[in-house]
């Protein structure tokens, strides 16, 4: 299904669940569990963080499923859920974080498996964009979400989420190819 065609389903498993059918919520959790983690890791940069993000983003939505005014657009409120408790752990990161004595002369690890090195590489560069950048790149190039929803999601105009998507992907590269040069 493509995206902005799950809203009767979206409402139907809601109101499923609201009437203690518990796979219902399961399959709402399994449809979107993508994209919250992607919106929670655009948010917070870490994915150890991002997990939490989720997993609490869900709970809250559970909890507050009757206070989901319109069911048809589940998905919209769920990942208002996901941002706002997104931002709330990063908030509370910045408070408490402390940068170790030894952290600017750690050199890179090298894992083994290239694949985990390539995330790690990704996460890293994915870390250094501007929230809202890795927001947009996250949910439009890994997600597929259109700009119009984008839009919606981050309270701005589809210009700016097209905007957002440049200068994200402008940024990605030049911070990719200096990793390359380093390699």
């Amino acid at each position: 299904m493509e995206h902005g065609q799950w809203s009767a389903a979206d409402a139907e498993a809601v109101a499923r669940a609201l009437n203690g059918q518990r796979d219902a919520f399961d399959q709402l959790v399994r449809r979107y569990l993508t994209v919250v983690h992607a919106v929670a890791l655009a948010v917070l940069g870490d994915s150890r963080d991002a997990d939490d993000a989720s997993q609490d983003a869900f709970m809250i939505a559970w909890q507050r499923l009757r206070e989901c005014r319109e069911p048809a657009r589940f998905k919209s409120w769920l990942l208002r859920i996901t941002r706002n408790r997104a931002y709330n752990i990063a908030q509370y990161n910045r408070v408490r974080r402390h940068e170790p004595l030894d952290s600017g002369l750690r050199s890179r690890q090298h894992d083994p498996a290239e694949s985990r090195e390539l995330n790690d590489v990704l996460t890293t560069t994915l870390a250094q964009l501007k929230p809202v950048q890795r927001e947009v790149l996250l949910l439009h190039d890994l997600e597929g979400l259109p700009h119009a929803e984008i839009a919606a999601l981050i309270d701005s105009s589809e210009l700016m989420s097209r905007k957002h998507l440049m200068n994200a992907r402008k940024r990605m590269r030049e911070l990719l190819s200096r990793y390359g040069e380093q390699s």
